[in-house]
Protein backbone atom coordinates (compact mmCIF):
# COMPACT_ATOMS: atom_id res chain seq x y z
CA UNK A 1 0.00 0.00 0.00
CA UNK A 2 2.98 2.45 0.71
CA UNK A 3 4.20 1.73 -2.76
CA UNK A 4 0.85 2.71 -4.19
CA UNK A 5 0.66 5.65 -2.23
CA UNK A 6 3.99 6.63 -3.36
CA UNK A 7 4.46 6.00 -6.60
CA UNK A 8 1.15 5.93 -8.07
CA UNK A 9 0.99 9.83 -8.64
CA UNK A 10 3.84 10.01 -11.34
CA UNK A 11 6.80 12.03 -9.98
CA UNK A 12 7.99 13.26 -13.44
CA UNK A 13 8.95 16.48 -14.97
CA UNK A 14 7.10 18.57 -16.98
CA UNK A 15 8.20 18.16 -19.81
CA UNK A 16 7.80 14.65 -20.25
CA UNK A 17 4.19 15.61 -19.40
CA UNK A 18 4.54 18.44 -22.66
CA UNK A 19 5.29 15.21 -24.96
CA UNK A 20 1.87 13.19 -23.69
CA UNK A 21 0.13 16.67 -24.13
CA UNK A 22 1.11 16.66 -27.84
CA UNK A 23 0.35 12.52 -28.09
CA UNK A 24 -2.99 13.36 -26.80
CA UNK A 25 -4.00 16.35 -29.09
CA UNK A 26 -2.81 14.74 -32.43
CA UNK A 27 -4.26 11.19 -31.80
CA UNK A 28 -7.84 13.38 -30.61
CA UNK A 29 -7.34 14.81 -34.32
CA UNK A 30 -6.36 11.79 -35.84
CA UNK A 31 -9.18 10.06 -34.76
CA UNK A 32 -11.46 12.49 -35.34
CA UNK A 33 -10.82 12.75 -39.19
CA UNK A 34 -11.28 8.93 -38.95
CA UNK A 35 -14.96 9.25 -37.43
CA UNK A 36 -15.86 11.93 -38.99
CA UNK A 37 -15.25 13.56 -42.38
CA UNK A 38 -16.69 16.97 -42.57
CA UNK A 39 -19.25 17.79 -45.35
CA UNK A 40 -18.77 20.89 -47.21
CA UNK A 41 -22.03 21.42 -47.47
CA UNK A 42 -22.49 22.47 -44.18
CA UNK A 43 -20.04 25.86 -45.32
CA UNK A 44 -23.12 27.05 -46.70
CA UNK A 45 -25.26 27.43 -43.36
CA UNK A 46 -23.43 28.79 -40.48
CA UNK A 47 -19.86 29.05 -41.23
CA UNK A 48 -20.84 31.02 -44.96
CA UNK A 49 -19.69 34.97 -42.59
CA UNK A 50 -17.08 33.42 -42.06
CA UNK A 51 -15.63 32.58 -44.70
CA UNK A 52 -16.87 35.37 -46.81
CA UNK A 53 -14.82 37.25 -44.12
CA UNK A 54 -11.86 35.26 -44.59
CA UNK A 55 -12.44 35.51 -48.75
CA UNK A 56 -12.10 39.47 -48.26
CA UNK A 57 -12.07 41.46 -45.53
CA UNK A 58 -13.79 44.06 -47.43
CA UNK A 59 -16.98 41.69 -46.44
CA UNK A 60 -16.35 43.03 -42.98
CA UNK A 61 -18.86 45.85 -43.58
CA UNK A 62 -21.84 43.96 -45.32
CA UNK A 63 -22.09 40.79 -42.86
CA UNK A 64 -24.06 40.83 -40.12
CA UNK A 65 -22.63 43.15 -37.32
CA UNK A 66 -22.47 40.06 -34.76
CA UNK A 67 -20.26 37.51 -37.20
CA UNK A 68 -18.22 40.77 -37.98
CA UNK A 69 -16.93 41.89 -34.67
CA UNK A 70 -15.46 38.44 -34.81
CA UNK A 71 -13.04 39.32 -37.47
CA UNK A 72 -9.77 38.11 -35.96
CA UNK A 73 -10.46 34.15 -36.51
CA UNK A 74 -11.26 34.98 -40.46
CA UNK A 75 -8.64 37.69 -40.48
CA UNK A 76 -5.89 34.35 -39.37
CA UNK A 77 -7.86 32.21 -41.89
CA UNK A 78 -7.31 34.75 -44.84
CA UNK A 79 -4.32 35.96 -44.14
CA UNK A 80 -3.07 32.07 -45.03
CA UNK A 81 -5.15 32.32 -47.90
CA UNK A 82 -3.90 35.49 -49.49
CA UNK A 83 -0.28 34.20 -49.33
CA UNK A 84 -1.69 31.38 -50.66
CA UNK A 85 -0.21 28.79 -48.02
CA UNK A 86 -3.99 27.01 -48.23
CA UNK A 87 -7.17 27.25 -49.58
CA UNK A 88 -9.95 29.16 -47.12
CA UNK A 89 -11.18 25.58 -45.26
CA UNK A 90 -7.56 24.17 -45.06
CA UNK A 91 -6.56 27.59 -43.26
CA UNK A 92 -9.18 27.42 -41.06
CA UNK A 93 -8.75 23.37 -40.17
CA UNK A 94 -5.02 24.46 -39.99
CA UNK A 95 -5.61 26.84 -37.38
CA UNK A 96 -8.44 24.80 -35.48
CA UNK A 97 -5.80 22.22 -34.93
CA UNK A 98 -3.15 24.03 -34.26
CA UNK A 99 -4.73 26.61 -31.56
CA UNK A 100 -6.23 23.06 -29.82
CA UNK A 101 -2.92 21.93 -29.06
CA UNK A 102 -1.87 25.26 -28.11
CA UNK A 103 -4.80 25.27 -25.94
CA UNK A 104 -4.01 21.90 -24.50
CA UNK A 105 -0.21 22.65 -23.75
CA UNK A 106 -2.09 26.52 -21.84
CA UNK A 107 -4.35 24.62 -19.71
CA UNK A 108 -1.76 22.47 -18.21
CA UNK A 109 0.50 25.12 -17.45
CA UNK A 110 -2.02 27.33 -15.92
CA UNK A 111 -2.85 24.96 -13.65
CA UNK A 112 1.03 24.13 -12.58
CA UNK A 113 0.99 28.29 -11.97
CA UNK A 114 -1.32 27.19 -8.54
CA UNK A 115 1.46 24.65 -7.59
CA UNK A 116 -0.41 21.39 -8.60
CA UNK A 117 1.70 18.78 -9.77
CA UNK A 118 2.60 18.11 -13.34
CA UNK A 119 1.04 14.75 -13.52
CA UNK A 120 -2.17 16.47 -11.52
CA UNK A 121 -2.29 19.19 -13.66
CA UNK A 122 -1.80 16.91 -16.52
CA UNK A 123 -4.67 14.81 -15.54
CA UNK A 124 -6.80 18.55 -14.60
CA UNK A 125 -6.16 19.39 -18.13
CA UNK A 126 -7.68 16.30 -19.87
CA UNK A 127 -11.16 16.66 -17.57
CA UNK A 128 -11.46 20.34 -18.57
CA UNK A 129 -11.06 19.26 -21.94
CA UNK A 130 -12.53 15.58 -22.50
CA UNK A 131 -15.19 15.66 -19.44
CA UNK A 132 -17.63 17.77 -22.27
CA UNK A 133 -17.35 17.37 -26.08
CA UNK A 134 -17.76 21.04 -26.34
CA UNK A 135 -14.32 21.56 -27.03
CA UNK A 136 -14.00 18.50 -29.38
CA UNK A 137 -16.34 19.16 -30.91
CA UNK A 138 -14.91 22.38 -32.78
CA UNK A 139 -12.08 19.88 -33.73
CA UNK A 140 -15.18 18.37 -35.92
CA UNK A 141 -16.62 21.65 -37.65
CA UNK A 142 -13.34 23.77 -38.62
CA UNK A 143 -14.74 27.02 -39.18
CA UNK A 144 -15.74 26.93 -35.25
CA UNK A 145 -12.24 29.15 -35.01
CA UNK A 146 -13.92 31.35 -33.07
CA UNK A 147 -14.95 29.17 -29.89
CA UNK A 148 -11.28 26.96 -29.84
CA UNK A 149 -9.77 31.21 -29.77
CA UNK A 150 -12.31 32.38 -26.81
CA UNK A 151 -10.90 29.28 -24.75
CA UNK A 152 -7.28 29.40 -25.67
CA UNK A 153 -7.44 33.52 -25.29
CA UNK A 154 -9.43 33.28 -21.46
CA UNK A 155 -7.02 31.10 -20.15
CA UNK A 156 -4.35 33.55 -21.32
CA UNK A 157 -6.43 36.26 -19.73
CA UNK A 158 -7.02 34.20 -16.25
CA UNK A 159 -3.33 33.72 -16.16
CA UNK A 160 -2.42 37.51 -16.68
CA UNK A 161 -4.78 38.82 -14.01
CA UNK A 162 -4.14 36.29 -11.62
CA UNK A 163 -0.52 36.01 -12.04
CA UNK A 164 0.07 39.58 -12.91
CA UNK A 165 1.11 39.68 -16.30
CA UNK A 166 0.05 43.41 -17.57
CA UNK A 167 1.44 43.34 -20.81
CA UNK A 168 -0.42 39.68 -21.55
CA UNK A 169 -3.52 40.95 -20.17
CA UNK A 170 -3.70 44.02 -22.76
CA UNK A 171 -2.47 41.60 -25.73
CA UNK A 172 -5.10 38.77 -25.39
CA UNK A 173 -7.75 40.85 -24.12
CA UNK A 174 -7.60 43.03 -27.31
CA UNK A 175 -7.16 39.36 -29.34
CA UNK A 176 -9.94 38.56 -27.04
CA UNK A 177 -12.71 41.31 -28.07
CA UNK A 178 -12.28 40.80 -31.42
CA UNK A 179 -12.87 37.18 -31.60
CA UNK A 180 -16.29 37.04 -29.59
CA UNK A 181 -18.32 40.36 -28.37
CA UNK A 182 -19.49 39.61 -24.81
CA UNK A 183 -16.35 38.23 -23.81
CA UNK A 184 -15.29 42.26 -22.85
CA UNK A 185 -17.18 41.17 -19.80
CA UNK A 186 -14.07 39.12 -19.40
CA UNK A 187 -12.21 41.54 -19.73
CA UNK A 188 -13.33 44.05 -17.56
CA UNK A 189 -13.21 41.42 -14.84
CA UNK A 190 -10.03 40.29 -15.47
CA UNK A 191 -8.76 44.35 -15.27
CA UNK A 192 -10.86 44.66 -11.90
CA UNK A 193 -9.65 41.87 -10.40
CA UNK A 194 -5.71 42.79 -11.32
CA UNK A 195 -6.21 46.66 -10.16
CA UNK A 196 -7.74 45.52 -6.76
CA UNK A 197 -4.87 42.99 -5.99
CA UNK A 198 -2.01 45.18 -7.85
CA UNK A 199 -2.40 48.64 -7.24
CA UNK A 200 0.74 49.59 -8.12
CA UNK A 201 0.08 49.72 -12.38
CA UNK A 202 -3.06 51.97 -12.16
CA UNK A 203 -2.02 54.29 -14.89
CA UNK A 204 -0.97 51.65 -17.16
CA UNK A 205 -3.96 49.61 -16.68
CA UNK A 206 -6.45 52.52 -16.62
CA UNK A 207 -5.27 53.47 -20.27
CA UNK A 208 -4.93 49.70 -21.64
CA UNK A 209 -8.39 49.65 -20.82
CA UNK A 210 -9.63 52.55 -22.14
CA UNK A 211 -8.13 51.75 -25.82
CA UNK A 212 -9.77 48.13 -25.32
CA UNK A 213 -13.16 49.85 -25.04
CA UNK A 214 -12.71 52.10 -27.53
CA UNK A 215 -11.60 49.45 -29.86
CA UNK A 216 -14.35 47.76 -28.98
CA UNK A 217 -16.32 50.39 -29.52
CA UNK A 218 -15.23 51.15 -32.85
CA UNK A 219 -15.70 47.62 -33.96
CA UNK A 220 -19.37 47.27 -32.98
CA UNK A 221 -19.75 50.55 -34.53
CA UNK A 222 -18.12 49.07 -38.09
CA UNK A 223 -18.72 45.69 -38.14
CA UNK A 224 -21.61 45.17 -40.64
CA UNK A 225 -22.89 48.70 -41.05
CA UNK A 226 -23.26 48.21 -44.35
CA UNK A 227 -25.63 45.56 -43.68
CA UNK A 228 -29.39 46.04 -44.35
CA UNK A 229 -30.52 42.76 -42.39
CA UNK A 230 -29.21 44.07 -38.86
CA UNK A 231 -32.15 46.25 -38.07
CA UNK A 232 -34.68 43.08 -38.26
CA UNK A 233 -31.93 41.34 -36.73
CA UNK A 234 -32.06 43.72 -33.54
CA UNK A 235 -36.07 44.32 -33.92
CA UNK A 236 -35.85 40.43 -33.26
CA UNK A 237 -33.70 40.71 -30.40
CA UNK A 238 -35.52 43.83 -28.52
CA UNK A 239 -38.96 41.23 -28.83
CA UNK A 240 -37.01 38.63 -27.11
CA UNK A 241 -35.66 40.86 -24.17
CA UNK A 242 -38.78 41.55 -22.97
CA UNK A 243 -40.32 38.16 -23.02
CA UNK A 244 -40.14 36.87 -19.41
CA UNK A 245 -42.62 33.74 -20.38
CA UNK A 246 -40.31 32.95 -22.91
CA UNK A 247 -37.37 32.53 -21.27
CA UNK A 248 -39.14 30.70 -18.46
CA UNK A 249 -40.24 28.18 -21.08
CA UNK A 250 -36.88 27.88 -22.89
CA UNK A 251 -35.62 27.51 -19.73
CA UNK A 252 -37.36 24.03 -19.07
CA UNK A 253 -37.45 22.67 -22.40
CA UNK A 254 -33.51 23.22 -22.20
CA UNK A 255 -32.94 22.34 -18.99
CA UNK A 256 -35.34 19.36 -18.27
CA UNK A 257 -37.24 18.72 -21.37
CA UNK A 258 -33.63 17.95 -23.60
CA UNK A 259 -31.62 16.98 -20.40
CA UNK A 260 -29.09 19.55 -20.65
CA UNK A 261 -28.36 19.96 -16.92
CA UNK A 262 -26.45 16.96 -16.93
CA UNK A 263 -24.07 19.22 -18.78
CA UNK A 264 -23.42 21.28 -15.33
CA UNK A 265 -22.44 18.29 -13.19
CA UNK A 266 -21.11 17.71 -10.89
CA UNK A 267 -19.49 20.80 -10.78
CA UNK A 268 -22.68 22.69 -10.35
CA UNK A 269 -23.04 20.60 -6.87
CA UNK A 270 -19.98 22.61 -5.72
CA UNK A 271 -21.79 26.10 -5.34
CA UNK A 272 -23.84 24.13 -2.27
CA UNK A 273 -20.38 23.99 -0.44
CA UNK A 274 -19.98 27.09 1.52
CA UNK A 275 -16.22 25.96 1.85
CA UNK A 276 -16.06 25.67 -2.04
CA UNK A 277 -17.59 29.30 -2.44
CA UNK A 278 -14.70 30.96 0.39
CA UNK A 279 -12.08 29.27 -1.19
CA UNK A 280 -13.13 30.96 -4.48
CA UNK A 281 -14.23 34.03 -3.16
CA UNK A 282 -11.63 36.10 -4.82
CA UNK A 283 -12.13 35.28 -7.86
CA UNK A 284 -15.70 35.70 -8.17
CA UNK A 285 -15.53 38.51 -11.09
CA UNK A 286 -14.66 35.71 -13.18
CA UNK A 287 -17.66 33.83 -12.85
CA UNK A 288 -19.57 37.23 -13.47
CA UNK A 289 -18.34 36.53 -17.06
CA UNK A 290 -19.37 32.50 -16.78
CA UNK A 291 -22.60 33.20 -16.12
CA UNK A 292 -23.29 35.25 -19.08
CA UNK A 293 -22.97 32.40 -21.45
CA UNK A 294 -24.59 29.67 -19.87
CA UNK A 295 -27.62 32.38 -19.33
CA UNK A 296 -28.09 33.18 -23.30
CA UNK A 297 -27.70 29.83 -24.29
CA UNK A 298 -30.99 28.39 -21.45
CA UNK A 299 -32.93 31.50 -21.81
CA UNK A 300 -32.61 32.14 -25.61
CA UNK A 301 -32.61 28.42 -26.06
CA UNK A 302 -35.24 28.15 -28.68
CA UNK A 303 -32.69 30.29 -30.96
CA UNK A 304 -29.43 28.31 -29.87
CA UNK A 305 -30.90 24.89 -30.11
CA UNK A 306 -28.25 22.19 -31.01
CA UNK A 307 -25.58 24.67 -30.32
CA UNK A 308 -26.63 24.69 -26.34
CA UNK A 309 -23.39 22.71 -25.47
CA UNK A 310 -21.17 24.93 -27.34
CA UNK A 311 -22.21 28.26 -25.92
CA UNK A 312 -22.33 26.84 -22.29
CA UNK A 313 -19.25 25.88 -22.10
CA UNK A 314 -17.47 29.10 -22.83
CA UNK A 315 -18.51 30.24 -19.63
CA UNK A 316 -19.19 27.29 -17.49
CA UNK A 317 -15.42 25.72 -18.25
CA UNK A 318 -14.21 28.70 -15.66
CA UNK A 319 -16.37 26.73 -13.25
CA UNK A 320 -14.47 23.65 -14.25
CA UNK A 321 -10.69 25.01 -13.60
CA UNK A 322 -11.49 27.04 -10.35
CA UNK A 323 -13.44 23.50 -8.54
CA UNK A 324 -10.21 21.58 -10.17
CA UNK A 325 -8.15 23.84 -8.30
CA UNK A 326 -10.57 23.34 -5.11
CA UNK A 327 -10.21 20.00 -5.27
CA UNK A 328 -6.42 20.08 -5.46
CA UNK A 329 -6.38 22.51 -2.09
CA UNK A 330 -9.21 20.19 -0.71
CA UNK A 331 -7.61 17.03 -1.04
CA UNK A 332 -3.95 18.45 -0.54
CA UNK A 333 -3.07 16.04 2.38
CA UNK A 334 -4.94 13.44 0.53
CA UNK A 335 -2.43 10.89 -1.67
CA UNK A 336 -4.94 8.45 -1.93
CA UNK A 337 -7.47 10.87 -3.46
CA UNK A 338 -5.02 12.83 -5.27
CA UNK A 339 -4.67 9.31 -6.66
CA UNK A 340 -8.08 8.58 -7.69
CA UNK A 341 -8.40 12.33 -9.17
CA UNK A 342 -5.22 11.69 -11.31
CA UNK A 343 -6.89 8.33 -12.99
CA UNK A 344 -10.14 9.64 -13.31
CA UNK A 345 -9.93 10.48 -16.85
CA UNK A 346 -9.31 7.31 -17.56
CA UNK A 347 -13.21 6.88 -17.29
CA UNK A 348 -13.97 8.92 -20.34
CA UNK A 349 -12.22 6.57 -22.59
CA UNK A 350 -15.96 4.58 -22.54
CA UNK A 351 -17.97 7.06 -24.35
CA UNK A 352 -14.70 7.67 -27.13
CA UNK A 353 -14.98 3.93 -27.26
CA UNK A 354 -18.56 3.82 -27.94
CA UNK A 355 -17.95 6.09 -30.79
CA UNK A 356 -15.13 4.80 -32.15
CA UNK A 357 -16.99 1.56 -32.43
CA UNK A 358 -19.82 2.70 -33.25
CA UNK A 359 -20.40 6.12 -34.92
CA UNK A 360 -19.66 7.29 -38.48
CA UNK A 361 -20.31 10.78 -39.78
CA UNK A 362 -23.67 11.04 -37.47
CA UNK A 363 -25.08 10.35 -34.59
CA UNK A 364 -22.82 12.08 -31.93
CA UNK A 365 -25.22 14.50 -31.17
CA UNK A 366 -27.77 12.16 -30.44
CA UNK A 367 -25.13 10.21 -28.42
CA UNK A 368 -24.18 12.95 -26.09
CA UNK A 369 -28.27 14.10 -25.98
CA UNK A 370 -29.20 10.68 -25.02
CA UNK A 371 -27.46 7.62 -25.55
CA UNK A 372 -25.02 8.68 -22.68
CA UNK A 373 -27.39 8.29 -20.13
CA UNK A 374 -28.82 5.11 -21.09
CA UNK A 375 -25.95 3.20 -19.90
CA UNK A 376 -23.29 3.48 -16.96
CA UNK A 377 -21.42 5.81 -19.16
CA UNK A 378 -18.18 8.27 -18.63
CA UNK A 379 -21.13 10.70 -17.18
CA UNK A 380 -22.11 8.68 -14.42
CA UNK A 381 -19.17 7.16 -13.53
CA UNK A 382 -17.45 10.58 -13.52
CA UNK A 383 -19.75 12.10 -11.64
CA UNK A 384 -20.02 9.56 -9.43
CA UNK A 385 -16.24 9.89 -8.14
CA UNK A 386 -16.09 13.56 -7.71
CA UNK A 387 -19.42 13.16 -5.52
CA UNK A 388 -17.96 10.20 -3.54
CA UNK A 389 -15.08 12.08 -2.87
CA UNK A 390 -17.04 15.32 -1.66
CA UNK A 391 -19.23 13.89 0.75
CA UNK A 392 -16.39 11.41 1.98
CA UNK A 393 -14.14 14.68 2.64
CA UNK A 394 -17.03 16.83 3.83
CA UNK A 395 -18.22 14.60 5.74
CA UNK A 396 -14.49 14.07 7.52
CA UNK A 397 -15.34 17.85 8.20
CA UNK A 398 -17.99 17.95 9.82
CA UNK A 399 -17.07 15.17 12.81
Amino acid sequence: MNVIKNNLLLELKKEVFYFFILLVGLSSIIITNYVYIYEIDLSSQDSRNYILLAENFNNYFFVQNQVAMRILPSLLAGLLYKLQIFDIFTSFRFLSYFFFIMLLFKVFNFFLKFRIKPSLAFSFMLILIYQSHSVLYLIFNPYLLTDILVYFFSICILEASVFKKKNQLFIFSLLLILTKEYTVILVVSAYIYYYFSEKHDERFLFFSLITIIIIYIINYKLAGSLNVQDQKLNYLFTQILFDYKKYFNNSLECLIEKKNIFLLFPFLFFFLSKDFLFTIKKFYLFFIYSFVPILISILIFSEIGNNFFRVYYQGYFIWVIFALVYLNFKFSDNILFKNILFFTPVVFLLDFIFIFFNLRQNGFFSFFQDTRYSYISSFYLFNLIIIIMLLVKWKKIKN
